[in-house]
């Protein structure tokens, strides 16, 4: 199968967004698809093998031109490149204000999958965009998603959000949640690799992720004198950038805890193992929306469950339900600082039921959250609309 696969990522980078698309583009490739890659930046070199090629657009280094020349010129790209050697689908992840794709899979007649990664109205909206630029969001998600095929998305929050504000039948979208690389993720000795990020061996509560509002890390800050208190020589690593990391950061400072937090900002990917496996307990905490069902898919929890590291997760649908039925850690309710010092302390004064835990999300992700299963999934499901057409 030949699949068109467009994206605004910078694979240079190293963030979820960049991470989702070369693991699943790798992925597709090793499953025997070829795929034709279109984005705006070069990649690394040495990246994908030889079943990817890879299209880089050039555009006009200026904000808001770079996007307006990357969609237009990446739509003439997959045209060209179309006409002589047809997909059998065209699948972008979606960005804002693109529409252009609509128009190349309808010259193609080429089936048009949408990928939907989170909820880009309530992002935008939360970093102050105006009613204008959020009206625009809207039409433009709304033509887009009117003309596809298919929307894949990675959580039943975010799946139940796009239907119910576009009026879209169910029946159009997919959910495929994100998954992780048991292969690069394994477990690994605790006190050496504390010792490896600089760490005195010892109980130690981690994140890994983006420092913004929706990981609730006020919630970690509200518990930790419980903790401390507790057990004293815990430490709390955050490992990740973002707007609250200095906001959070002052907290800790003037609420005298300073001296148990350590905040990394970004670490190198390779160097991403070792922190991990540095964590005693992984954290995934969300702040609960309007909806009780979480709109994202945490890579963050299939990672710390691939190193085989108990996790105390939010219990909201998505996160809270993979925990529990995989007995891979313990759940608490959103935002309740009392029920998570107790989670955490429970874990952290029974290593037997730290590593019963951590083996049974090891053995999940080896089966279920794993990126080959996303690809396999991706596959299935362009499969089923090359049936249809």
């Amino acid at each position: 199968m030949r699949i068109f696969y467009l994206c605004y990522e910078n694979l240079q980078e190293h963030r979820g967004g960049t991470r989702h698309v070369i693991e699943v583009v790798r992925q597709l490739g090793r499953l025997g698809h070829t795929v034709d890659l279109f984005l705006p930046f070069e990649a690394p070199s040495g990246l994908f093998d030889d079943a990817i090629t890879l299209h880089v657009i050039p555009t006009i280094p200026v904000r808001i031109i770079r996007w307006l020349t990357f969609y237009v010129r990446s739509a003439l790209s997959m045209l060209a490149v179309g006409w002589r050697t047809r997909p059998d689908v065209i699948y972008i992840r979606e960005m804002t204000y693109n529409v252009c794709p609509v128009l190349t899979a309808r010259l193609l007649r080429r089936p048009l999958v949408v990928e939907v990664n989170g909820p880009i109205l309530d992002e935008m909206r939360a970093i102050g965009a105006g009613r204008l630029e959020l009206w625009l969001i809207r039409t433009t998600q709304r033509r887009l998603f009117r003309a596809a095929d298919r929307i894949v998305v990675v959580a039943e929050g975010l799946r139940d959000r796009i239907v119910d504000l576009h009026r879209l039948p169910v029946e159009k979208t997919a959910v495929i949640p994100n998954g992780t690389d048991p292969e690069r993720l394994k477990p690994d000795d605790l006190q050496a690799c504390q010792r490896a990020i600089g760490l005195t061996p010892g109980p130690t509560v981690g994140f890994l992720g983006s420092c913004y509002p929706y990981h609730d890390l006020d919630t970690l800050i509200t518990a930790a004198p419980l903790i401390v208190n507790a057990c004293p020589s815990v430490r709390f690593v955050i490992v990740g950038d973002g707007y609250m990391r200095p906001i959070w950061m002052e907290r800790t400072r003037r609420e005298r805890l300073a001296d148990h937090f350590v905040f990394t900002g970004v670490v190198p990917y390779d160097e991403v193992p070792r922190y991990l496996n540095a964590f005693t307990v992984g954290i995934a905490l969300f702040a609960q929306g309007r909806d009780e069902k979480l709109d994202r898919s945490p890579m963050k929890l299939y990672d710390y469950m691939a190193c085989g590291r108990p996790v105390v997760a939010t219990d909201l649908t998505g996160i809270g339900d993979v925990v529990r039925d995989h007995q891979a850690g313990l759940t608490i309710p959103p935002s309740d600082a009392a029920a998570l010092a107790d989670a955490v302390l429970r874990l952290l004064d029974d290593e037997a039921l730290c590593e019963t835990m951590g083996r049974a999300g090891r053995a999940a992700v080896e089966r279920q959250y794993n990126w080959t299963r996303v690809a396999t999934d991706i596959v299935h499901l362009v499969q089923h609309l090359g049936e249809k057409t």
